[in-house]
């Protein structure tokens, strides 16, 4: 899996420390190995779709993106042992620490970007 950052448009740093989940294997398994999700931590699912939170500890927001990572739906504080549908143009998906859409100051039409990949 690779890090990066993913920050608003304007700069606004959305999660510092963001994995991004490319293969079946880690899309599939996401954050299930996981106790907890620190405050500026997150997973971005390429491709992403609907997501399940089945085996999850924790909730989670939820921050669904098209092709040019512009929100499309935000899910806040998914429970575990669910599932949340995405709309049909999602591209990826964001998975945060519960409240973070909120803190950050995310909604549907803003525009994210991802900067600086490193291996991890």
């Amino acid at each position: 899996m690779t890090a990066t950052s993913i920050e608003t448009e304007s700069g606004k740093t959305v999660a510092r420390k963001v994995s991004t989940a490319t293969t079946f294997l880690d899309r599939f398994m996401g954050l299930l190995a996981r106790r907890q999700l620190d405050d500026e931590e997150g997973l971005l699912i390429k491709p992403g779709g609907s997501i399940h939170t089945m085996g999850m500890r924790f909730p989670i927001d939820l921050v669904f993106l098209d092709a040019q990572m512009r929100i499309s739906k935000i899910a806040r504080g998914v429970r575990p042992w669910r599932i949340t549908l995405s709309p049909g143009q999602t591209s990826c998906v964001l998975e945060l620490t519960c409240g973070r859409a909120t803190t950050a100051g995310l909604h549907v039409g803003m525009r994210l970007v991802a900067r600086g990949a490193t291996h991890s």
